[in-house]
């Protein structure tokens, strides 16, 4: 399924839009790419600035949403605050790649939606284990990260973030639904969020 939410809107209809791929997916977890905010124009350009302008929603409204990390607080309108308590209720685990935990730092040691997060990388960061309550480092591929996400989540979804592990995920044939957050920024360059 293919699902679309532009966060400044409160009275956004937030079911879904009917585009489905593939059959049942019965017990096993769901792979979801997570296009994150200006996910439709597809580019990140975070060396180059404008990278924030995709995340000002999480900071424009009036009704709180708390996350894992104490210091970060969603403060959305009302319709937005609903989607990312839904977003955060029906994700059991996260594939992201190597590039994004660094840039994070890591989440500070969890990631602020309070789920796993597998790491696809060619080496486990050094000072971090291999395997622990809030990281898995997969050296061997997207599948295998997959994979090790499905049993993590159980019957929840699994979130993949876009750029190349979107594009791999999807060269794969592992993706069963888009999500995309709208945002009015365009961006000129950078990596993009989505393979094509």
């Amino acid at each position: 399924m293919a699902h679309a939410h532009a966060p400044e809107t409160d009275d956004a209809d937030l079911g879904p839009c009917t585009a489905q791929r593939g059959g049942s997916h019965g017990h096993h977890a769901t792979t979801v790419l997570r296009l994150p905010p200006g996910g439709i124009q597809r580019r990140s350009n975070q060396a180059h600035g404008g990278f924030e302008h995709l995340f000002q929603w999480y900071g424009s409204g009036d009704v709180e949403t708390p996350t894992a990390n104490p210091e970060m607080t969603f403060r959305t309108s009302a319709a937005s605050a609903r989607h990312l308590r839904d977003l955060t209720e029906r994700t059991g685990a996260l594939v992201v790649g190597r590039r994004l935990f660094d840039m994070t730092g890591g989440w500070g040691g969890r990631h602020p939606m309070d789920v796993p997060v597998v790491v696809v990388t060619h080496t486990v960061p050094q000072g971090w284990e291999p395997e622990n309550d809030s990281f898995v480092f997969v050296t061997d591929g997207i599948a295998s990260a997959i994979d090790r996400a499905k049993a993590l989540a159980g019957d929840k979804e699994v979130g993949v973030n876009g750029g190349t592990i979107a594009a791999q995920v999807v060269a794969a044939g592992l993706l069963d639904e888009v999500h995309v957050d709208l945002v009015p920024v365009v961006l000129g360059a950078g990596i993009p969020f989505s393979p094509a």
